[in-house]
């Protein structure tokens, strides 16, 4: 059958339409499973943050308790309010993860999210010996600090295999550092106000001081290298000021007996140093987590122009495809052809 000029130029034309159509659905599909991967992430910033208030209020507890068993004065009526928000915050973080399904997140998150559990079902048998001051202080930190090492590293699964784009990916792993850092500084301050009341730095304190600030030290430099440049032109003094004299303190402290510590290093002025920076971490990091809902929202605002621009170019080629086929002069014979078979067929079935 010889085919004529009119079906020839359809078919040429048929393979870019069909690349189209192609290259189309493919960019639905990727808006698509982009948006996806979004809504994912912001159930995991929503666990995120019912994890990010647990530690910092088991934080806030933990220096309250210190504080308590250090100066063995009255009981403070603060750490019975303190404790009563811990135990609402769990509640929260528990009843959040039983709300949503986990198996968006990395299959690590179950036993790591049975092992936070685990340790924070010992709290009230902690507590009791808090309020017989039968525990150290340096017991006391130990125990809540590896309450938050474990809920930090819950925190980091909440976010990861979520990252997309490299803007995103960059603020939601630095996320994962920023709250680590948060925790080394707490730790840092928590450790000197017990030196501060005993009067000195203990050799097991002190081991724990040095741990504490090389882990920060390098925690900071990670961070800072994973930031996007906008916002690491806004962050960085601030850790800046964070590492000031750390690394002469480090020396100090590794290389001389605690006579020659007292001597060198102004543990007053260091623990005020360290309490004026927490408090600027704080505030950073409500203004952290709105940038990264902010990037989410501009992302997903993208997506969804990508999705309703690729669902517009594949109606518009489909509408194209068809209004040339039904033109065509063999196309539209044999459409008559078929219209008039099923007329005659129709009239027989109505005789009958």
């Amino acid at each position: 059958m010889k085919l004529s000029l009119n079906v020839k130029l359809f078919l040429l034309a048929l393979i870019p339409l069909m690349g189209l159509l192609y290259f189309a659905g493919m960019k639905l599909y990727d808006e698509y499973t982009y948006k996806h991967t979004l809504e994912k992430i912001k159930n995991g910033m929503e666990f995120n943050q019912k994890i990010s208030e647990l530690i910092e209020d088991i934080q806030k507890e933990r220096v309250l308790s210190v504080k308590f068993v250090s100066e063995k004065k009255e009981f403070d009526e603060n750490l019975i309010v303190q404790r009563k928000q811990v135990d609402k915050d769990i509640e929260r973080m528990e009843g959040f993860a039983n709300s949503i399904n986990l198996d968006i997140f990395p299959k690590e998150i179950l036993p790591k999210l049975d092992s936070v559990l685990s340790l924070l079902s010992q709290l009230k048998e902690q507590r009791k010996y808090i309020d017989d001051l039968r525990i150290s202080s340096e017991m006391i930190i130990d125990y809540y600090s590896d309450i938050n090492s474990n809920l930090l590293d819950l925190l980091s699964l909440t976010v990861k295999n979520s990252y997309h784009d490299s803007k995103l990916s960059s603020l939601l792993y630095s996320y994962t550092l920023f709250m680590p850092i948060n925790e080394t500084v707490d730790l840092k301050g928590i450790i000197l106000f017990e030196s501060l009341n005993e009067g000195g730095i203990r050799n097991s304190i002190l081991i724990k001081l040095i741990q504490t600030i090389a882990k920060q030290q390098v925690l900071n430099k990670e961070f800072l290298n994973t930031l996007p440049e906008d916002v690491k032109n806004r962050i960085a003094p601030v850790f800046q000021k964070i590492s000031e004299n750390e690394d002469e303190r480090v020396k100090i402290l590794s290389l001389q007996d605690s006579d020659n510590i007292k001597r060198d290093v102004d543990l007053n002025e260091w623990y005020e140093k360290v309490s004026k920076r927490r408090e600027e971490l704080k505030a950073l990091q409500k203004d952290f987590i709105n940038k990264i809902y902010e990037e989410i929202q501009t992302s997903s605002s993208k997506s969804l122009y990508g999705v309703i621009v690729a669902g517009v170019v594949i109606v518009l080629t489909l509408i194209l495809f068809f209004s040339v086929m039904f033109h065509l002069p063999e196309f539209k014979f044999q459409i008559d052809y078929f219209k008039s078979k099923m007329r005659r067929r129709f009239r027989n079935w109505s005789e009958y």
